[in-house]
């Protein structure tokens, strides 16, 4: 009886090349000769083929849950186990690695991976000479595959070591160091990502040939940089949301994407202005009756900052989907809210303070109107309105600059402890430095906010007198384009250092990827972390 047992447990194996399905409405996971394929349904090509190391006869059987929403499929040994707890009705599955069962070599065909961060840009892995070591603590990465049809995002649920990455990106190794989880989640359907190249031209989006979006959802882009002013940041990619243009009834056109961390100034020739670069641009990606437009975010410092013209940007729909196809969900829609709740950057509650700008021209009209008198109390409240904002920039640029001297600190500590960073620790050093190098530079512009305190009660003050109103006009104009100096001084430096905080978390994971050791990869994984601390609170029209 006992040997009846164990032949249907090795047929039930695949070992004589037959083939044991487990699956749901939208996936079947194929078991032969212990090797697993993950197939959608009707497929003939896999989408992932997933290959545990496991030494001896393998044994594979299924349990049905009790409550018949999931089954379970376990590939084990007598020393070691792969289970797959896979549903009914979503296109995604766990795979747990038991102690033993390391490693697990996952072909999944990536072009390229992505690796969401909503505190800094999106990082893309392209792909290199060398493996590339993808960290087990953030939320996801995503694989580009099936040339446009499909993404494999990976969540590390429950891992405690890295995976490695093919240089060539086709094949995923995951290591176990006790029992760990990933949950894979497919996405599948016609274009849902595409590759291409941005248009030379400038302020002139140019239609993508071949592709049009299958559906709406939130996609965004990645665009290559080649230049930027930080050496940390070359060979980035600069991450946008998509805009979408759609017509109204009366046959407008409207934007229904809004584009965070951006300031629109204008809907009908999709003009946008960000701190930092003091420069309009055309807003470069995006959506107009499902064709896809590019084109290149040439910025006012041209010479420190641009993007390539050689180099894959990489459009795909990561999120946001309602009417979506059937069995299809979006990376950004499958994150657990724990996730979210702990990983999204929160906009600091400051950004609805009237900002410097606004405020003085407003101001400056009711002198030129020679309103002042009656709307002292109007003017006294935009002013101390302005003044939190004013207030709140510089925290944030003191907290940027006390966020770098920490890092640095932390950096020099390490060091002394494990002499062989010293490498690693003069490449953070170098970028850090450029806190306090754009601080330095910025400082006589920007002064200090008890000076904008100065001119409002100048303003008040000026108001309230008996001046012949032409005389006080120009002098609030004066007061206005100082307060002005200062407010945008300060705005742009804040959105700078942000680009800095960027440019560090940047240079944390690819130094991570391509460490050899576990002191570098265990220090540039704490700067990664660190570096959230400079990119929590963000006003609506910085981030580039």
């Amino acid at each position: 009886m006992k040997r009846l047992v164990l032949c249907m447990l090795f047929l039930a194996a695949g070992l004589f090349a037959e083939e044991y399905v487990t699956g749901n409405k939208t996936m079947d996971l194929k078991v032969e000769n212990g090797v697993v394929r993950v197939f959608m349904k009707g497929a003939e090509t896999p989408i992932l083929t997933i290959k545990p190391s496991m030494e001896g006869d393998v044994v594979a059987d299924t349990v049905t849950h009790p409550d018949s929403n999931y089954k379970i499929l376990s590939l084990r040994t007598a020393t070691s186990s792969v289970t797959f707890k896979m549903g009914w009705t979503a296109p995604d599955f766990t795979m747990s690695l038991n102690r033993g069962a390391s490693p697990v070599v996952v072909d999944w065909n990536a072009q390229a991976v992505i690796v969401p961060d909503v505190y800094a840009e999106n990082f893309v892995i392209e792909p290199q000479e060398k493996p590339f070591t993808l960290p087990y603590f953030v939320p996801m990465y995503a694989a580009l595959t099936q040339n446009g049809d499909a993404m494999v995002s990976c969540i590390p649920v429950k891992a405690g070591q890295h995976a490695v990455l093919s240089g060539d990106l086709k094949t995923l190794t995951l290591n176990q160091r006790n029992t760990d989880d990933y949950t894979f989640v497919i996405t599948v359907a016609k274009q849902v990502w595409h590759t291409a190249k941005l248009s030379e031209e400038l302020n002139k989006p140019v239609p993508v040939e071949g592709w049009t979006a299958p559906f709406i959802a939130e996609w965004q882009a990645s665009l290559p940089v080649d230049k930027d002013f930080i050496p940390a940041g070359d060979g980035i990619h600069t991450s946008w949301y998509v805009a979408r243009l759609e017509k109204n009834d009366k046959g407008k056109e409207k934007l229904q994407t809004q584009m965070p961390r951006m300031s629109l100034l204008d809907v009908a020739s999709r003009n946008t202005w960000t701190s930092g670069f003091e420069s309009t641009f055309h807003y470069p990606v995006e959506i107009a009756d499902g064709k896809l437009l590019l084109c290149s975010p040439r910025f006012g410092n041209r010479d420190r900052f641009l993007h390539s013209f050689t180099k894959n940007v990489y459009v795909y729909a990561f999120g946001g989907g309602k009417d979506l196809p059937e069995g299809v969900i979006l990376p950004a829609d499958y994150l657990p809210k724990w996730v979210s709740n702990n990983q999204l950057c929160l906009t600091s509650n400051y950004g609805r303070s009237p900002a410097t700008c606004a405020t003085t021209n407003r101001v400056e009209e009711i002198f030129r109107k020679d309103e002042a008198k009656e709307k002292i109390k109007e003017i006294r409240n935009r002013l101390a309105a302005m003044q939190f904002f004013v207030e709140s920039i510089r925290a944030r640029v003191e907290n940027a600059r006390v966020s770098a001297q920490e890092i640095g600190a932390f950096a020099d500590r390490e060091l002394k402890a494990v002499p062989a960073l010293a490498p690693d620790v003069a490449a953070l050093k170098a970028t850090l430095a450029e806190v306090e190098n754009l601080y330095e530079k910025a400082l006589p512009r920007i002064q200090y906010p008890p000076e904008v305190i100065k001119m409002s009660a100048e303003l008040v003050k000026l108001a309230e007198s008996d001046m012949d109103d032409e005389e006080k006009e120009e002098k609030a104009k004066a007061l206005g384009r100082a307060i002005r100096t200062i407010g945008g001084g300060q705005d742009n430096l804040a959105a700078h250092m942000r680009h800095v905080g960027k440019c560090l978390r940047f240079q944390a994971l690819t130094a991570y990827g391509n460490a050899t050791t576990q002191e570098a990869r265990d220090f540039w994984a704490a700067v990664y972390d660190k570096t959230s601390w400079m990119l929590q609170a963000y006003y609506g029209h910085e981030g580039r």
